[in-house]
């Protein structure tokens, strides 16, 4: 509920065997927040391509920091599209 309220993400990707039921979820959540401010929650069976691209995006965000500092140029990335602001 917190990251809901306070992010306010377009979707939520939810990897655990113990929800898999995502009616459920957005049922229990719609006591605390009104439906129409809810994400798309997304239940995920695998996550490894997932992981497997975060990881490759982190490698290029930090060679391209790196490559920044070294020039003296200061950046910042916004982290939900991973672009330079």
């Amino acid at each position: 509920v917190p990251m809901i309220s306070t992010i306010g993400p377009e979707a939520v990707f939810i990897y655990n065997q113990m929800t898999p039921d995502m009616d459920q979820l957005k049922e229990d959540l719609c006591r605390y927040i009104p439906q129409e401010y809810l994400p798309d929650f997304i239940y995920l069976e695998e996550i490894t391509e997932y992981m497997m691209t975060g990881i490759y995006l982190r490698t290029i965000w930090k060679i391209q920091d790196a490559q920044r500092m070294a020039e003296g140029i200061e950046t910042f990335y916004d982290k939900n599209t991973g672009e330079l602001n």
